[in-house]
């Protein structure tokens, strides 16, 4: 088995004496990030459910609150860092035109200045241009990069809190191992709400369906299946990222909404909720059991392992529960596949059909081939991402 070094000093008993500090930080990034998420997914839903937007709707709102907290929060922690004259404090952090922080902290400023700088952007950008008809116009592209940011600072800095614990006290860092699945699946559904467009249940036949889960969504749980250091972190990641999406499933419809935006197609009467979430606790609980055997190999050989299995389970399981997605069993609370956008027709004939590949039957085939291909380099880009991650200290 790969033996890992820490990069830097460990912590000593001045570092364990600053833990109810850095629980603070982390407490306050967490429930940044926590905003941030819950804005966002608010937001997709407010434009199928409503239309109308302005520059202070409320999940415009939550999502600002989340960039304000992590932002100042990262700025107090960068102050006190800077200003310091403890030695050790200083040499713990890195250094950026003169001032020194964590390298998350970092990450956190920026993304929300991006995020904050985003805001005025995008109310120009409806102004001058009207609606967005795609989730990443130029302004959602550049708060997307600073929600990326904030997400990676905050996976950054639980990791290293996470780490430098392990060297003092590895049997009672429970609540920061927990934090940094939370964070990590936060991660996972940014990166799933980048690429939603493209993941809808007709889709599911489609080879391209397959190449973005294998190439935008297997190195998040690979890297940081491998950074964490639960038992089972990717079935945690992964489930967490399943319990997220089912809750915003099953209460957005629960919330009144009114159609403000014509032409109003399907005249709602309450939140359309996102997509019913992909099986990917399933994949995830078959890398957690596959790592525990596969750990001592090269880590090619892990890749290629991890995968395979990953495109496997995913092509498996997301191909035979599309048959259900499609039918009228599915079209219920659980699974809400008959919630539509006010702006979609829901008499159009022939919607619940499998959209249809427009190649050749080899180009078909080959494009599971390419996906199979995507989910191996992938995995080993995430694992390296998840070896580095486990050395993290600052």
């Amino acid at each position: 088995m790969e033996t890992i070094t820490p990069v830097f000093k460990l912590p000593s008993k001045k570092t364990e004496q600053r833990e109810s500090h850095i629980s603070l930080y982390t407490i306050f990034l967490i429930f940044g990030v926590t905003s941030i998420m819950t804005g966002v997914i608010w937001d997709i839903s407010w434009h199928m459910s409503i239309g109308r937007d302005s520059l202070f709707s409320p999940p415009h709102l939550a999502i600002y609150l989340g960039g304000l907290a992590t932002g100042i929060g990262s700025i107090i922690k960068l102050l006190k860092i800077t200003f310091s004259k403890k030695v050790e404090i200083r040499n713990s952090s890195v250094s950026f035109w003169g001032m020194k922080a964590p390298l998350g902290t970092l990450l956190c400023i920026w993304g929300a200045a991006a995020m904050l700088t985003s805001a005025p952007f995008d109310d120009w950008w409806h102004n001058t241009y009207g609606l967005d008809v795609k989730i990443l116009s130029p302004p959602h592209a550049l708060l997307f990069a600073g929600i990326i940011s904030i997400l990676t600072g905050t996976m950054l800095t639980v990791l290293s809190f996470q780490n430098q614990r392990e060297q003092i006290h590895p049997m009672n860092n429970n609540l920061l191992r927990w934090g940094f699945a939370y964070t990590a699946s936060l991660f996972l559904i940014a990166m799933y709400i980048f690429i939603i467009e493209h993941l809808g249940r007709t889709k599911m036949h489609n080879p391209l369906f397959y190449q973005l889960i294998c190439s935008v969504l297997i190195m998040p749980v690979t890297a940081t299946m491998r950074g964490s250091r639960l038992s089972y972190p990717a079935t945690t990641i992964t489930g967490f990222y399943t319990v997220i999406l089912l809750i915003q499933l099953w209460m957005l419809p629960l919330i009144p909404a009114e159609p403000k935006l014509a032409p109003i197609l399907n005249p709602i009467k309450h939140y359309v909720p996102l997509l019913f979430p992909l099986l990917l606790i399933i994949p995830g609980f078959i890398l957690d059991k596959l790592y525990k055997r596969i750990n001592n190999k090269n880590i090619f050989a892990q890749a290629v392992l991890c995968g395979s299995s990953f495109f496997a389970s995913i092509f498996i399981a997301q191909w035979f529960f599309s048959y259900f997605l499609n039918s009228p069993i599915s079209h219920n609370w659980i699974f809400q596949t008959h919630a539509l956008p006010y702006y979609k027709d829901p008499s159009v004939p022939n919607r619940f059909e499998f959209t249809r590949y427009a190649g050749t039957t080899t180009q078909y085939y080959l494009g599971f081939m390419i996906a199979l291909t995507y989910a191996i380099v992938f995995s080993y880009l995430g694992l390296k991402w998840g070896n580095w991650m486990r050395r993290v200290q600052r």
